[in-house]
């Protein structure tokens, strides 16, 4: 839960953003995935940077793409209730950098992301602090 309990700020990407606006966007931020979301705000997928790489070596695509169309719709996500090692085994299992954070009570509800770097920091401290990971 220490983990979790205050997610970093994410940028959200509307899924019919278009390609060039993505850029845009991903250019101004640290973030190495990027949920998207419909009109409603509500997560539908998310994609990485590398996903975006992929794209604008082909000038064709690029001018065709929006979000959903690189976003993967199976998305992993963990949430303020989750423990620190959940979230490890999550961020680790695939090979993940960050994962979303959703509401517990709305799945589909971003509130935030986690990174390596947080979950590192969070480890730390309850290493520092005599805790257990096992949960």
């Amino acid at each position: 839960k220490d983990a979790v309990s205050l997610p970093s700020p994410v940028t959200l990407i509307r899924e019919d953003m278009p390609l060039k606006e993505i850029v845009q966007n991903i250019t101004r931020n640290h973030s190495n995935a990027f949920p998207t979301v419909d009109e409603n705000g509500l997560l539908t997928g998310v994609f990485s940077i590398n996903d975006v790489r992929r794209i604008l070596t082909d000038e064709t695509l690029a001018s065709l793409v929006i979000a959903k169309d690189i976003a993967n719709e199976n998305v992993i996500t963990v949430s303020p209730e989750d423990h620190l090692g959940s979230v490890l085994r999550k961020l680790t299992g695939r090979n993940i950098a960050e994962l979303p954070v959703v509401d517990p009570l709305n799945p589909r509800k971003v509130i935030g992301s986690i990174t390596r770097r947080d979950l590192i920091t969070a480890y730390n401290k309850m290493v520092s602090s005599g805790r257990s990971l096992i949960v």
